[in-house]
């Protein structure tokens, strides 16, 4: 083809041609699975943009970014944590949202006779990374809350060579409560 140039019915004819067809379908070594190396990035969908940007706006405003122990630890192991708390006669997009990012959803019962019913939406560790990582871009208030919870959950991830088992390091640990204090007053 190089040379030649193409007229705009033949460039219609193999569009249409092509149209059908898989990338495996091609030839030229394609399997199913595998990218063509010309084939743009899959950009992201308007409505994935709009859910990312209504949920840090949610985060924003009724949520928060915390660090809290693991149950079975000592104190020592704790684990990054972002929970979005509404009443449960405005929270629609709570169930919307952990079909996207998981975490578990609760009702909580009101304490005080005159208060309502609040829905409970909470992402922990991996979950909690992957939600914080998509919607940090569109964060304004938590935005670096946001950061700090990313760092700690990275010392989370990060393996030492030649160990099997993960030991947290007395240098480590210290920068793990300067993070977690650092949160905490970011929090208040």
């Amino acid at each position: 083809m190089l040379g030649r140039k193409l007229s705009e019915e033949t460039k219609r004819k193999m569009s249409e041609a092509h149209k059908k067809l898989k990338p495996s379908d091609w030839g030229a070594g394609f399997k199913p699975g595998n990218v063509p190396w010309n084939k743009p990035e899959a950009e992201e969908t308007p409505r994935g943009l709009i859910e990312k940007v209504y949920f840090a706006a949610l985060v924003d405003g009724e949520g928060s970014i915390f660090i809290t122990n693991n149950t079975n630890a000592d104190g020592r192991y704790k684990k990054v944590c972002v929970a979005i708390a509404m009443r449960a006669d405005k929270a629609q997009p709570l169930p919307q949202g952990q079909k996207i990012w998981g975490g578990s959803l609760h009702e909580r019962q009101p304490r005080k006779s005159n208060h309502s019913l609040v829905l409970d939406w909470r992402l922990y560790t991996k979950d909690a990374e992957k939600f914080i990582k998509d919607i940090k871009p569109f964060l304004r208030i938590k935005h670096e809350q946001a950061e700090v919870a990313l760092k700690y959950r990275w010392l989370q991830t990060v393996r030492h060579p030649g160990t099997q088992k993960r030991v947290i390091s007395e240098d480590e640990m210290k920068y793990r409560i300067e993070l977690e204090d650092k949160l905490k007053l970011l929090n208040q």
